[in-house]
């Protein structure tokens, strides 16, 4: 595997919210609290702006296959991966960035999703973590972060294996929780596995 930093492969944006908030209606607005610990999105309690201020956006326009990452907050870091969209139009705001790969003949969003969510990702992150819990991360932060780069076809092959592990943990969504969070902690030695041995 070669070495390549994210600012070469990736584009980054951040969204935003209109004066006052978010609203009770309009559409849906991600923030960190939508963003599981295993890389899901939970599209329950949202939040939400105004159809014509999403409109007037020119960044932080949620599409399908985006890796979002909290930018800010005691939650910097929380990583979710894109993979469908319940609503036509999905925003984030100001304390998430969307991250896309400008080629996806050389990064795939799903792969680049599971290496961030892995410790590798997260102990870089961690790394540029600045001020106190409201602290967070920049985008140059982002750029800085350095990911083993195989083959698109083994992006391929890692991100559906890593899939059909995830998958489990969602298809026993409803287990109780102190097996939930043994199945999560059995994906995060799968992760470890897999990413570590590029580290080393």
């Amino acid at each position: 595997w070669t070495w390549a930093k994210l600012g070469e492969l990736i584009s980054i944006e951040a969204g935003k919210r209109p004066v006052g908030g978010s609203s009770k209606e309009g559409v849906p607005s991600l923030g960190g609290e939508q963003l599981t610990r295993s890389g899901e999105i939970n599209w329950e309690k949202l939040r939400y702006i105004p159809e014509d201020f999403y409109d007037s956006m020119k960044r932080g326009k949620v599409k399908l296959g985006d890796v979002l990452i909290v930018k800010d907050g005691a939650t910097t870091g929380k990583t979710a991966y894109v993979k469908y969209l319940p609503f036509e139009k999905v925003a984030v705001n100001e304390h998430i960035f969307i991250l896309r790969s400008r080629d996806e003949n050389k990064l795939l969003n799903e792969y680049l999703f599971f290496v961030l969510l892995s410790e590798l990702g997260q102990q870089q992150i961690k790394k540029f973590f600045h001020g106190t819990a409201q602290g967070g991360i920049t985008r140059s932060n982002v750029e800085e972060v350095l990911i083993p780069l195989p083959t698109v076809e083994d992006q391929k092959r890692m991100a559906t294996y890593l899939s059909k592990v995830k998958e489990s943990v969602e298809v026993l969504r409803k287990l109780q929780k102190n097996q939930k969070d043994e199945l999560e902690k059995l994906m995060f030695l799968v992760l470890e596995e897999v990413f570590g041995e590029a580290a080393d």
